[in-house]
């Protein structure tokens, strides 16, 4: 658990197409019991991207829509990783049930992800849509910093940088990713024990930056998804020529 004084910052979101820089920081105050009176202020641009995504979510279109996500794993880029890769899975999955659009849970009587030919061949008889996504750990920041200007004692921080990324299936006529970056700090003593005290920092951090990458995962995959069920245009018909 985070200590009173724990500061969790969520950054940067980023797309191939376009770059969007989110902030928000909650610190909680000095002698706070617990971390329940952290509040986190959305600046303008995050304010503009929950209203987006709020339109999106109450467009008709995608209401009935729910998309089977197959996860892959975790995968560790950044060579720092490897300590929290069952918790960065548990925390990828968890944050990808909590979306209405996303289920997690196999239908009943569908091949397990073990047999692709036996489960593309389901999914192709079953019209059912479906996902694979990876979650990737692509950086990850472990240091101590002297106490801040009026403190008695260190910061530890503990910061991380991953990505999402798959297709839809059974037909990869989709891609999807996207980015997310989170950052957490605790001041600590002079004995503290750095592994113990930061792994939980670490998943904390990671937690954000799933979110964030989720975030802009179902945002591709909603306009995708919108594209594909855009009708053709019918072509004008042309009088016959006498």
């Amino acid at each position: 658990m985070s200590s009173p004084n724990t500061v969790h910052t969520a950054a940067s979101a980023s797309e191939k197409s376009a770059s969007l820089m989110i902030h928000s920081m909650s610190v909680v105050p000095v002698g706070s019991p617990s971390m329940r009176g952290a509040r986190t202020v959305p600046c303008p641009t995050m304010r503009r991207l929950i209203l987006a995504a709020a339109l999106l979510v109450a467009s008709p279109a995608f209401a009935a829509t729910k998309f089977y996500v197959i996860v892959r794993g975790v995968e560790d880029a950044s060579g720092k990783g490897a300590a929290i890769k069952d918790e960065a899975l548990a925390v990828f999955k968890s944050e990808l049930a909590s979306r209405p659009e996303l289920t997690t849970v196999a239908p009943a009587g569908l091949p397990p992800a073990t047999d692709p030919e036996a489960l593309h061949d389901a999914l192709v008889k079953r019209n059912i849509k479906a996902l694979e996504l990876t979650l990737r750990i692509m950086a990850v920041t472990e240091e101590v910093k002297p106490p801040a200007a009026g403190k008695q004692y260190r910061q530890l921080v503990r910061g991380i940088k991953l990505s999402v990324f798959g297709d839809s299936i059974p037909e990869k006529v989709l891609s999807l990713g996207g980015d997310g970056e989170g950052m957490v700090a605790t001041e600590i003593g002079a004995n503290a024990n750095l592994e113990k005290e930061g792994k939980p920092l670490l998943v904390d951090a990671a937690k954000e930056a799933v979110k964030q990458a989720v975030d802009m995962t179902v945002a591709k995959l909603k306009m995708g998804d919108k594209k594909q069920k855009v009708p053709a245009k019918k072509k004008p018909a042309t009088a016959a020529k006498p």
